[in-house]
């Protein structure tokens, strides 16, 4: 294994001199393994780092986060290892390339990643998993197609998670707005503290730009802990301290906000699938069962729907199921008799 050192001399020599990235190539070939139709890329002799929106199939995965793509497989055979550098102002100004074994084009990189899905980005395109790079063995960050890339440093944190896990407040914001504004919340949360349409002021003191922003610190909160939350309501401000839960889907996995509580709907508000439901009447509905009315309101379509289940977060509920030919009324988000506290 001596030799590619000796290589990777060369190229480091090569890039004091210029910027002649026709090589990096051949460089990348020596740590790289197919996966698919795209690459794996070794952080190790052993290890591979792979980004794909979906799991790879052929491969032992050692590790996942399917929220933003990234894998851990098993290389098949030993690889030389890439090295992980971390982004500096003078690596902004820098002449860089991004490729895979199959070529390389040079660019510059034009804006830092702000949050797990905001990517960095370069000035050419580039298929996934490719890399970004100075000296051919020395990677900035991975390719996730078109001019994006993930950044080196939050690879490593990939990497350096024992257990990868997000924090969810179980709501959902304006999608259409720059401020956090409350669009949806979980119907089946223990208890809601939130309205639709609070805007977030801030969270644990921290005052909120935008919806991104504060998506991204909800990500990063320990499932389990309270957090502080400031909300302007009806034209004042509102604060209180409410729970963090562990996030089920979101990112790039399907955003079912009920799947916490078993449940997955159809657009119609048929039920798909029913599994783990605990009490709260929910154990009397069947797959294929529909929700006609909700506390005597029609059931809108989608999303809408969702948005009505909102309004009586936490609140007893009555719903008008439709089984078959027959329809029939449940009580839904029931609490137990003998709850005092």
């Amino acid at each position: 294994m001596r030799w590619w050192l000796g290589m990777a001399l060369l190229w480091s020599g090569m890039a004091l001199f210029g910027y002649d990235f026709s090589r990096c190539g051949e460089r990348i070939a020596l740590s790289s393994e197919k996966v698919g139709d795209s690459y794996g890329l070794a952080i190790d002799e052993k290890r591979l780092l792979h980004y794909s929106k979906t799991p790879p199939k052929g491969y032992k995965i050692l590790k996942s986060d399917p929220y933003v793509g990234l894998y851990l497989l098993e290389a098949k055979k030993p690889k030389v290892p890439l090295e992980l550098r971390d982004i500096t102002p003078e690596t902004m100004e820098d002449i860089l390339g991004a490729g895979t074994p199959e070529g390389f084009m040079e660019g510059n990189i034009t804006q830092r990643m702000s949050g797990l899905l905001a990517y960095a980005r370069f000035s050419q395109k580039s298929p996934p998993n490719s890399i970004i790079s100075s000296i051919c063995y020395q990677i900035y960050g991975l390719g996730v197609g078109g001019n994006e890339f993930i950044e080196s440093s939050y690879i490593k944190r990939f990497l350096e998670q024992k257990r990868v896990q997000y924090g969810d407040l179980l709501i959902r914001f304006e999608k259409n707005r720059r401020e956090p504004v409350v669009a949806l919340i979980d119907p089946f949360i223990e208890e809601n503290l939130f309205r639709l349409g609070d805007r977030v002021l801030s969270l644990e003191g921290r005052a909120i730009g935008s919806r991104s922003e504060l998506e991204n610190q909800i990500y990063g909160l320990a499932p389990g802990r309270e957090v502080r939350v400031s909300v302007m309501r009806e034209g004042e401000v509102v604060s209180f301290e409410t729970r963090v839960y562990p996030r089920i889907g979101g990112m790039l996995l399907p955003d079912h906000l009920l799947e916490r509580v078993g449940l997955r709907f159809s657009q119609d508000w048929s039920l798909q699938a029913a599994h783990k439901m605990q009490g709260r009447g929910l154990e009397n509905l069947q797959a294929g069962d529909q929700i006609l009315r909700v506390n005597g309101i029609d059931m809108p379509q989608g999303e809408e729907g969702l948005r009505l289940l909102s309004r009586f977060a936490s609140e007893e509920m009555s719903w008008l199921i439709r089984r078959g030919e027959f329809e029939f009324f449940i009580k839904v988000n029931k609490k137990p008799k003998n709850a005092e506290d």
